[in-house]
């Protein structure tokens, strides 16, 4: 017997599918088998539409292991592709970690989402932002992508470039803000010394580009998990 959202009942799967992925984070193809964070998913969906309107970041910050990649990929993402925003079946979603080489790693996304060559983004990187611009079409024309960050925290811990990663972070806060803001989500651990919050969403961080427009009024933090949450 497993509990589903509708109650407990007897969950239908594949023979030999196992419900829990063990030390692995739920994905959007176990969405059916990830629990206790409904409200929260609600809660997140609920402001990305927000930000959508007006531009802005949402920060998830939860320590190691607390769930943060399974409430984005099994929860919001999850709850996105079900339609859960107008059209947002449909939105295009770039996914992926910062590594030592965060520019590489979002002009490959970009390129992979629109067909554009991803040769040289460090020489050209304000390109990007113009290709997946060009991509969402125009104002007023609903047409969105969202842009999920996991692990955030690699932009400070493996050795990255500082130009970079200043350079990373303007493009993220580019691609946030109007017009035609993309959906900008980013996991972070939230125990390290040297936090993101002051680079994207509190001002401060010196040579950083800030807006107040371009900031969350605060980050989602996980708390417990209920073990079974309407």
């Amino acid at each position: 017997m497993f509990a589903t959202r509708g109650g407990p009942s007897r969950a239908r799967g594949r023979a030999g599918e196992c419900p829990y992925p063990g030390l692995a984070s739920f994905g959007r193809e176990q969405a059916r088998w990830f629990f206790g964070r409904d409200e929260l998913t609600a809660e997140l969906v609920a402001r990305l539409d927000t930000w959508l309107r007006g531009g802005g970041v949402q920060v998830v910050v939860a320590p190691s292991g607390a769930g943060k990649s399974s409430l984005l990929h099994a929860g919001l993402l999850s709850r996105l592709a079900d339609g859960a925003l107008p059209g947002s079946s449909r939105w295009p979603t770039l996914v992926f970690t910062p590594t030592a080489q965060p520019l590489a790693a979002l002009a490959g996304e970009i390129a992979v989402l629109t067909g554009a060559d991803p040769a040289h983004p460090a020489a050209e990187p304000q390109r990007w932002v113009e290709v997946l611009r060009g991509h969402i079409g125009p104002e007023g024309s609903g047409a969105r992508v969202l842009v999920v960050v996991d692990q955030f925290e690699e932009l400070f811990t493996l050795g990255t470039d500082d130009q970079d990663r200043r350079t990373f972070i303007e493009l993220l806060v580019q691609l946030a803000g109007p017009p035609q803001p993309v959906g900008l989500v980013l996991a972070y651990p939230g125990h390290r010394q040297r936090r993101p919050n002051g680079a994207v969403v509190e001002r401060g961080r010196p040579g950083t580009p800030h807006t107040a427009g371009h900031t969350s009024d605060r980050p989602h933090r996980l708390g417990p998990r209920s073990r079974f949450q309407p």
